[in-house]
């Protein structure tokens, strides 16, 4: 009996080491599985933030591009106003300058007119 006893706890002493040995091999396996699970949360999250810069770098293109698109409306607006006063500009030009032709035509009229008094006049005088 003494003998069967030694020898299930020789037993029992192997089987303990060995379940040392697989606590000790588990824990390392758990250990590198922790490891690989930091590693891959340090993934997510890198993966994460470039996905959120580039949800922002995505927004601050779309808010260049709506201030580009509106200063663009904006110049052809005042594109459209240039055009406009240059037309009102071509118009009092013309306006201005069939005044000036009409004034010119007037001018020359009366000079002669006045040529026309002059030489009366001095034929007057001739004849006193």
């Amino acid at each position: 009996e003494l003998a069967a006893l030694q020898l299930a706890k020789n037993d029992l002493a192997a089987k303990e080491e060995q379940l040392t040995d697989l606590v000790e091999e588990m824990k390392t396996m758990l250990e590198k599985k922790e490891e690989q699970v930091a590693e891959l949360a340090d993934k997510y999250a890198a993966l994460l933030q470039t996905h959120e810069s580039g949800d922002e770098m995505k927004q601050k293109a779309e808010e260049d591009l709506r201030m580009k698109a509106d200063q663009i409306r904006q110049l052809l607006e005042a594109q459209d106003e240039i055009l406009q006063k240059e037309e009102q500009f071509a118009e009092l030009n013309d306006k201005y300058k069939q005044l000036l032709s009409k004034k010119e035509g007037q001018i020359k009229e009366l000079k002669s007119k006045c040529e026309e008094l002059l030489s009366a006049l001095e034929k007057e005088e001739e004849g006193r």
